[in-house]
């Protein structure tokens, strides 16, 4: 299942790669699955080979494990990071990248502080006298004819 989502995420980051080349999802995409591992095998040492031959040899024996892994995984959360990814590739291709999108996280709570003291001050000062001046309707009279009188 995993191996589904993860294959599907790919095939959609190509789609987009390929399709649309210039757009900032692309870009990222780009940099993240041809750049990186570009430099990975540029910068390839004796300590990246174990490690790479290490994850070569546990993810088999994880895959051979079946169900009880598969239930640990779900418990540990790894069947939602495979459908976690396929929305963020989606967010990068739809919003314009992950950047943008961190940058007006990190500009939220000054917009929101800046709404609380506007706000605020509005609360505190007095308020100015109505420009508009409110009819006066004359009182009722319920003794008269067609009123209401109670003895």
């Amino acid at each position: 299942m995993v191996v589904t989502l993860l294959g599907s995420a790919l095939i959609v980051a190509m789609v987009i790669l390929f399709a649309y080349p210039h757009t900032p999802a692309a870009r990222a995409l780009h940099r993240y699955l041809v750049e990186r591992p570009a430099i990975f095998l540029l910068d390839f040492t004796w300590k990246k080979l174990g490690k790479a031959l290490l994850v070569m040899l546990v993810v088999p024996l994880l895959m051979l494990a079946g169900p009880e892994m598969l239930a640990m995984l779900a418990l540990l959360g790894g069947d939602a990071a495979g459908i976690e990814l396929m929305i963020v590739v989606a967010a990068m291709s739809v919003s314009g990248g992950l950047n943008t999108l961190w940058r007006q996280v990190r500009a939220e709570p000054a917009r929101l502080l800046r709404l609380v003291s506007q706000i605020l001050r509005r609360g505190s000062r007095p308020r100015a006298p109505s420009r508009r001046t409110r009819r006066q309707r004359p009182p009722k009279d319920d003794s008269a004819p067609g009123g209401w009188a109670f003895a």
